[in-house]
């Protein structure tokens, strides 16, 4: 094979090589959470619905406005109409009867209209209760925003720490190999019983275990993250460390920006709303009625330009009985709104204490977590040495390797979480994006 075939065939190697390479996108929270906001489905439909939510408005206005008729109609009358004149016509000359008169057809065209003065304030409420449908759509959008955002955020830590501990089971998977060559070769001159050259392979065998069971948790993850923000198909994800939020947690935080509360206090206005639209059916609608009318019986009568103008009243007696119903249902969706904001208010304040409380112990913990992690290096430190110098078994060793491995491990995820307390704080008193605004 001469040159340019070696040449060739290298490079289709490395063609082929690339080729399988998942590509790998460096991304920071902000930018994660960007692409969140502009690429999430569930953030696209939310949208979609306050906009319908929104022209509605201009559905329940239209109520306001004149109805207009316009109307035409032509008939072709049979043989045999009768037609009895009120005013009698005089007889013909030379004839002492009325004549015949047998019409041919029918025209009757007319336009109405009516103008709505008073209808027990239902057009008003109805235009206001599609306000608050209005607001209540974009509450739920902003809710949505958030869930989207804090879901990013949730995903986003977890690839971290995902990477993270790869990274601490990687360089211990290297140690505990390396170990096991040495035990091996220590075997070979005799120096250690075969039992314990095991014991290193089977701490690295787990060691191993460990690291693909991991790799696994993070594909699904980085799927979960990918897909939440539309990126590429196979793209692998790296991230980086997240920097902490300006958030001062307290035990008793503010509730009045949650979304949730929010929208059961504008279902809650909704709810009496429909009560006032149930108690304006007892009155009764008027307007003011208006028309044009012309109307042909061949051969008898032609009107034109029958111009009419009046008042309408409409008033069903039958709904002082009916509505009744009606006006007690609505009172009573509104109590049960009533007590549903009294359980919102109660969970709200539930959950930002529990918030806080996840912080003040991830402090706590961090606190211990770092003292053991001092301690765990210092302990593997001093039992390498005595292992070295024959002072005490495997056993021991591969236990102090494995408590500085969790230790290590620990420390990352106690880190990691106490920023991500103060995320979920701010998410729980409903400012998460009120401080991402203010981080950037």
């Amino acid at each position: 094979m001469n040159r340019s075939n070696y040449i060739l065939l290298a490079s289709l190697f490395i063609c082929q090589a690339f080729a399988q390479t998942p590509s790998s996108k460096a991304l920071t929270l902000d930018q994660a959470i960007e692409l969140s906001l502009k690429n999430g489905k569930e953030i696209k439909k939310v949208k979609a619905s306050t906009e319908a939510s929104r022209l509605q408005i201009s559905s329940a206005k239209n109520m306001r406005y004149p109805e207009l008729e316009v109307s035409a109609t032509y008939n072709r009358l049979f043989n045999g109409t009768d037609v009895n004149l009120k005013v009698p016509l005089p007889p013909a000359k030379g004839e002492n009867q009325m004549p015949q008169i047998t019409p041919e057809h029918l025209i009757i065209a007319q336009a109405k209209a009516n103008i709505p003065l008073f209808s027990g304030f239902k057009i008003t409420n109805a235009v206001n209760q599609s306000k608050q449908y209005y607001s209540l759509a974009q509450l739920t959008e902003e809710s949505t925003t958030e869930d989207v955002v804090y879901q990013t955020i949730n995903l986003y830590f977890a690839l971290y720490k995902t990477q993270q501990s790869i990274e601490l089971l990687n360089e211990n998977l290297k140690r505990a190999h390396q170990r096991t060559v040495d035990f091996k070769q220590f075997l070979d001159n005799g120096l250690i019983a075969r039992n314990d050259y095991l014991r290193t392979q089977l701490q690295e065998a787990n060691v191993e275990l460990s690291l693909e069971e991991i790799k696994n948790t993070l594909k699904n993850i980085n799927t979960r993250l990918s897909t939440l923000i539309d990126l590429p198909e196979g793209e692998f994800i790296t991230a980086e460390k997240v920097s902490s939020i300006d958030v001062l947690p307290t035990k008793s935080g503010d509730i009045s920006s949650r979304k949730d509360l929010q929208s059961v206090q504008t279902m809650d206005e909704i709810a009496q709303t429909a009560v006032k639209i149930a108690q304006g059916n007892y009155f009764p609608s008027i307007g003011i009625t208006g028309g044009y009318a012309a109307f042909q019986l061949d051969k008898v009568v032609d009107i034109t330009n029958a111009t009419m103008v009046g008042v309408g009243l409409k008033y069903d007696l039958t709904q002082i009985f009916k509505n009744r119903a009606e006006v007690h249902k609505a009172k009573a969706k509104k109590e049960e709104m009533d007590y549903q904001v009294q359980l919102v208010e109660d969970l709200a304040k539930v959950e930002i204490e529990e918030a806080y409380n996840a912080y003040e112990l991830s402090l706590k913990k961090n606190a211990v977590l770092a003292k053991a992690l001092v301690q765990a290096n210092e302990n593997y430190r001093i039992v390498k040495d005595k292992y070295d110098n024959g002072l005490t078994d495997t056993d021991h060793l591969l236990e102090a390797d494995v408590q500085q491995l969790q230790a290590q491990i620990d420390n990352m995820l106690g880190q990691s979480d106490e920023t991500l307390t103060l995320y979920q704080y701010a998410y729980k008193t409903g400012k998460l994006l009120d401080n991402l605004q203010s981080k950037n």
